[in-house]
Order: structure tokens, then sequence, then C-alpha cells
């Protein structure tokens, strides 16, 4: 027996290495932003305070933005899906649209024939 791989969970909305990295990510660089906070309410010099809270505000930004990327790809993704679906049953309803033609083909050339 093989060993369970991180996509055999047999759901499609089940989330990919790739999702795991990145919410792992995000949560890095709040914890970083959280943790400059903390740094600078124990500084005594104003200055030292106003190096750690612009770090911290560095890495929320950089969490916002990675997220935002995410969130912005994943709705791309949602769009490319919901489109080839689109194209799917397009292509779907004209495949049934010529099967009716083929088959009223047949039955006129076999019409014409038994009369014939």
């Amino acid at each position: 027996m093989s060993h369970a791989q991180l996509n055999d969970v047999g759901h499609e909305n089940a989330l990919t290495r790739g999702d795991i990295v990145a919410a792992t990510a995000i949560a890095h660089f709040y914890n970083f932003a959280s943790r400059c906070m903390d740094w600078a309410k124990t500084t005594r010099s104003l200055q030292e305070r106003a190096v750690y809270v612009q770090m911290g505000l560095q890495w929320l930004a950089a969490g916002a933005r990675l997220q935002t990327f995410l969130q912005f790809m994943s709705s791309q993704d949602v769009s490319l899906k919901a489109a080839t679906a689109k194209s799917a049953l397009k292509a779907a309803a004209l495949d049934i649209e010529l099967a009716a033609h083929h088959r009223q083909i047949q039955s006129d050339c076999l019409q014409h024939r038994r009369r014939y």
C-alpha cells in the first residue's frame, strides 16, 4: 500500500500544497509584524521604536500583498474554469444539434429510397 499524498483527499476543493505554503507564509508575515510591534513597545528610544514599528508595518504590508495576490489568482482560476465549462456546454450543444441534423438526413435518405 502506498503512502497517502497531500492531494489524496478525494475532494476537488481540497487545498493544494501551494495553498498551504502560501497560507503559512502569510501567517509568518503577520507573526513577524506582531513581534516587531511587541519589540517596539519595549524600546526606550523613540527612534528605535519607529524602526520596529516601520518593520512591523512592512511585514503587515507584505502579508496583505500576498493575500491580495492569491485572492486575485483564485478569482482568475474560477473565471477560467467557468469559461471552460461554458465552452464545453456550447460544444455539447453543437454536437447534439449536429447529431439531430445527421439523423434527419439519414431519415430523409431512407424515405427517399423507399419511394424509389
